[in-house]
């Protein structure tokens, strides 16, 4: 997870990972107990959200 999130090409910006630990934050990832699962909900994506592949 850490090479994922220090690797500028792959433009995540935060990254949570679930552990047996208190919350605690480096950098960009974001160290999350267990327990804080039950709080993950789903992003709702709009229906009307109109995806377009640009090419580069």
């Amino acid at each position: 997870m850490t090479h994922l999130l220090t690797n500028e090409h792959y433009g995540i910006a935060q990254g949570f990972i679930l552990q047996n630990e208190n919350i605690s934050v480096k950098g960009k990832a974001v160290y999350l107990p267990i327990y804080m699962t039950m709080f993950i909900e789903n992003e709702q994506i709009p229906e009307d959200l109109i995806y377009r592949v640009e090419a580069i």
